[in-house]
């Protein structure tokens, strides 16, 4: 029951930065093709991660609860990351910025492409 409240949270949560954090890459002083650069990497791990665990779900059977709440644990850090980024918590680097979301939507898509 625990796991499935956890998981109907970070649903609703992930969503909801997915949408605010991709306006607010407009205030980053990010020029546009450099972001478009990110988010092909981005959908390029996705797509190879999202093969990757779909292959390996058989044997990770025994250990599915595990593996969906480290990649739910991996996105929320780093959702964390990018939205400190992008609330210049952090200073503004084009590498940590291509990084965590590098790390927040491959880890974000592959949780929910195998579910």
């Amino acid at each position: 029951m625990i796991f499935l409240s956890l998981f109907a949270h970070s649903v609703l949560f992930l969503f909801a930065s997915q949408g605010t954090l991709a306006l607010q890459f407009q205030s980053l002083p990010a020029d546009p093709s450099q972001v478009g650069a990110i988010g092909f990497a981005s959908l390029c791990g996705q797509t190879v991660t999202i093969l990757a665990a779909g292959l390996s779900m058989d044997r990770l059977r025994r250990y599915l609860k595990e593996v969906i709440l480290a990649l739910l644990a991996t996105t929320v850090l780093g959702m964390i990351w990018l939205a400190a980024i992008v609330l210049r918590v952090v200073p503004y680097d084009f590498w940590q910025l291509g990084a965590a979301t590098f790390l927040a939507t491959v880890a974000f898509f592959t949780t929910y492409g195998n579910c």
